[in-house]
């Protein structure tokens, strides 16, 4: 089975590869140039945007007419679209591209997905059920158009995984899904190690006084309030928290495919994951590295059992020493930005959830959570919480309970756990699915209680969080149908009467 993973990752160019390859070096070799560009030119950011966006364009329509022929490159498409878009400064620019890209790759596919049937099976059909209900909030949504959008969307997203996973029958097709998304964040973590080593300082670092809004930070200055903190590295995304996100997407995904490759793919998959985790540390994204932290001890704990004990005894003895040797500045380190309210979030839950208390069954409209937060009765005068429904509550089990209602939020806990269910009571790793639940799953699920990291496909934690997702529920129906399968051939090698009392 390896030897046939191996031959996915270094398979031979051929005629279709061989064009993807160039078209993808043209590509790199471009935004190279448009970063030592930027550099020699004094960051003009006006050089940089104009290039970028010829070249994004060039490769956004050749891209997609390849992955409509290639759907198994999509992941790879749409996760490095989508975080290419954290590069643009204005979020209405931001949105319009976004939309059209995803509407460029998705909207074909739909077609497609239809007449395959898989949207009446299973996990999938639960899945069409709640974006149904999802359709009626936007007639009471605080921000019908807001509402409508996010929801087109996430369904156009939603299409594209789900036809992904309708191909997938074999292991070697769902790692082939899973190491193409890898790429697509690989690729912008490299991007993000170039513009740390030669972008100028001023724009790969953030200062505590740029996290704040200039109104807030005006009106902090007036009543004598001091702005803690320490700069924190950007590179070319918009905040350091979408630095900490890009760690997530590539580490978890190399660490999975790690033992499928070979040695010289380690090699390089190594790099790649010390580069993440660095500039991750660099961002001081917290939140990130704790469930990674998390997924890693408790798959190490299942895969070695007892043999992980001292791996997790040595790893606890570098924690104790490090926090010794820095001495006071540890915990100022660990306590900075006042982590007993979380920077402000547990204030904030505080009024988010007595808001769900008041409407627990229909919620406010599809993804417009945010909106509750210009009431006037919200108690936080500074920090982000005044942009509308793109407000992030920053806990996503709460924007799904805020947006459609308790019930449906269960209801979509359960669509999205169940397959997880039938996969750890099956013998062995089938498809390294419970490699990818320690590694991927989980830790985005441990962000998503800081941040709004897995809502319904939308954004690129939420695609992966879906593809690994459609790939556990493809394998539950597909085991099922084998087992189905099974009882049938043997109830016909019975005699009727004995195959009647069975059934």
């Amino acid at each position: 089975m390896a030897s046939a993973l191996d031959a996915i990752v270094d398979a031979p160019p051929t005629s279709p590869d061989r064009w993807r390859g160039t078209s993808t070096v043209i590509m790199v070799c471009l935004l190279l140039a448009a970063a030592c560009l930027w550099v020699v030119a004094g960051a003009n950011t006006q050089i940089l945007f104009a290039l970028f966006a010829t070249v994004a364009a060039a490769s956004v329509i050749s891209g997609a007419m390849f992955c409509w022929k290639h759907e198994s490159w999509l992941p790879f498409a749409l996760i490095l679209l989508i975080l290419s878009l954290y590069t643009l400064p204005n979020p209405g620019l931001r949105a319009a591209v976004h939309y059209s890209i995803v509407t460029l790759l998705c909207l074909p596919l739909a077609p497609r997905l239809l007449r395959s049937g898989l949207l009446r099976q299973g996990g999938f059909r639960l899945y069409t059920f709640y974006y149904f209900w999802a359709a009626f909030t936007v007639s009471y949504s605080l921000a019908p158009l807001f509402s409508l959008s996010r929801l087109a969307d996430s369904l156009l997203l939603f299409c594209a995984i789900a036809w992904c996973a309708s191909q997938v029958n074999t292991e070697e097709q769902a790692f082939q899904l899973l190491w193409r998304a890898m790429l697509g964040a690989g690729l912008i973590t490299l991007l993000l190690v170039v513009f740390g080593l030669f972008g100028p300082h001023s724009l790969n670092w953030l200062s505590p006084e740029e996290s704040i809004q200039p109104s807030v930070l005006r009106d902090m200055r007036l009543h004598g309030l001091q702005v803690g903190g320490i700069e924190r590295f950007r590179g070319i995304l918009s905040g350091p928290n979408d630095v900490g996100l890009v760690m997530l997407l590539t580490v978890g995904p190399a660490l999975v495919c790690w033992s499928a490759v070979s040695q010289r793919m380690k090699f390089n998959l190594g790099g790649l994951i010390v580069a993440a985790l660095g500039a991750c540390a660099a961002a001081d994204s917290r939140s990130p590295i704790l469930g990674l932290t998390l997924g890693g001890l408790l798959y190490s704990v299942w895969r070695y059992r007892a043999k992980s004990l001292p791996l997790i005894g040595a790893g606890t003895l570098v924690v104790v020493a490090v926090a010794t040797l820095m001495g006071h500045k540890f915990g100022t380190y660990v306590d900075r930005g006042d982590i007993t309210t979380l920077t402000g979030r547990t204030e904030m839950w505080q009024f988010v959830l007595a808001a769900v208390a008041r409407h627990p069954i229909r919620g406010y409209g599809y993804e417009v959570q945010g909106a509750i937060l210009n009431s006037r009765y919200f108690p936080l005068w500074w920090g982000p919480w005044d942009q509308g429904p793109h407000s992030s509550l920053h806990d996503g089990y709460l924007n799904h309970a805020a947006g459609v209602g308790i019930p449906a939020t269960v209801f979509w806990l359960f669509m999205m756990l169940r397959p997880w269910f039938f996969i750890f009571r099956q013998p062995g790793d089938p498809w390294r699915l419970k490699s990818m639940f320690f590694l991927i799953t989980l830790p985005l699920m441990v962000l998503n209680l800081t941040e709004a990291a897995i809502g319904d496909c939308i954004e690129a934690s939420g695609f992966l969080f879906a593809l690994v997702w459609a790939l556990a529920e493809r394998y539950r129906l597909l085991t099922l149908q084998s087992e189905a399968e099974t009882a049938r051939r043997t109830l016909d090698r019975m005699s009727r009467p004995l195959a009647s009392l069975l059934q």
